[in-house]
């Protein structure tokens, strides 16, 4: 399998403590050891709420989930947060991933349906 990762993903790792963004780093050195993830731990889980069923989570650590885009070969890492900011981020979003001439193009539009969506995320203290 081939794990991309998404603007959002960076983003939203940003925006982590020092000790989750710890996490988040040995996670992806885990992922990037066992891209078809066989090792114990990695268990993608179906999200409700969500607009496209290829949108799981991965479990970071105990508090941490990764919002992962997967199907078939190719997994897009799109964004990390708190367990229910994740969760919440994912319900919010529609993801469009293409493929085309071994260029992967990934869009992620927000739900205009959702209240206190992704456009709030962003908005930066004080602004």
């Amino acid at each position: 399998m081939e794990w991309m990762l998404a603007r959002d993903w960076f983003h939203s790792a940003s925006r982590l403590d020092a000790a989750d963004a710890r996490h988040v780093l040995i996670f992806q050195k885990k992922l990037y050891e066992d891209p078809d993830c066989t090792l114990p731990g990695f268990n993608f889980e179906a999200l409700r709420g969500v607009q496209d069923r290829r949108v799981k989570s991965l479990r970071v650590d105990g508090s941490i989930r990764a919002i992962v885009w997967h199907d078939g070969p190719l997994g897009v890492l799109l964004y990390v947060a708190q367990h229910v900011p994740a969760y919440r981020w994912a319900e919010s979003v529609k993801v469009n991933v293409t493929t085309l001439a071994h260029c992967v193009a990934v869009a992620v539009t927000m739900d205009a349906d959702v209240p206190g969506g992704y456009e709030q995320q962003w908005l930066r203290p004080g602004a």
